[in-house]
């Protein structure tokens, strides 16, 4: 049995955030500083190392989503943490295209699409956030064909930040 937690759980891409990025092949790309007009912004250098990092990223990101969603032998559960289900539904039924992979922020984007695309091979529970602390859940899951997927919906936004900053 493998678990898969915190799906919804957003890649951490702060460090590309910062006035001055490192690759290690590629070197240094900084922000341009314009004293006069009291701005700053990105250089050309700095943008194609940004963007070159996040793809490198992100392509780790993918490999850790198929060694986890890969070593399951008998059951794969899935978690994931859903603000608001009417908004999911409608975000993952569109088909996943070479974009919307390469826009993702956490890991549910690309597992849900096909979640919602074959609903007939795994199996949806779906809480209310106020059933799944009476369940003493903090998220909920999702199996592939052996399992189920649950869903927890929040209208407390204080709530779920709280859990979501424990987990």
């Amino acid at each position: 049995v493998v678990f898969l937690a915190g799906t919804t759980k957003k890649f951490n891409y702060r460090e590309l955030n910062e006035n001055l990025v490192f690759h290690s092949e590629l070197g240094f790309g900084a922000d341009v500083i314009n004293y006069e007009k009291r701005i700053r912004y990105a250089s050309i250098s700095k943008i194609a190392l940004t963007q070159k990092i996040k793809a490198e990223a992100m392509s780790e990101e993918m490999r850790i989503l198929y060694v986890a969603m890969t070593r399951a032998r008998e059951k794969l559960i899935i978690t994931a943490l859903v603000p608001n289900l009417e908004k999911a539904y409608d975000k993952y039924a569109e088909p996943l295209t070479q974009y919307k992979i390469s826009k993702a922020n956490c890991f549910f984007d690309w597992i849900g699409t096909a979640v919602i695309e074959k609903p007939n091979d795994w199996i949806i529970n779906q809480y209310t956030f106020g059933e799944a602390v009476q369940l003493n859940q903090r998220e909920v899951g999702i199996e592939n064909k052996l399992g189920e997927l649950q869903l927890i919906s929040s209208n407390n936004k204080a709530k779920q930040q709280e859990i979501e900053n424990q987990m």
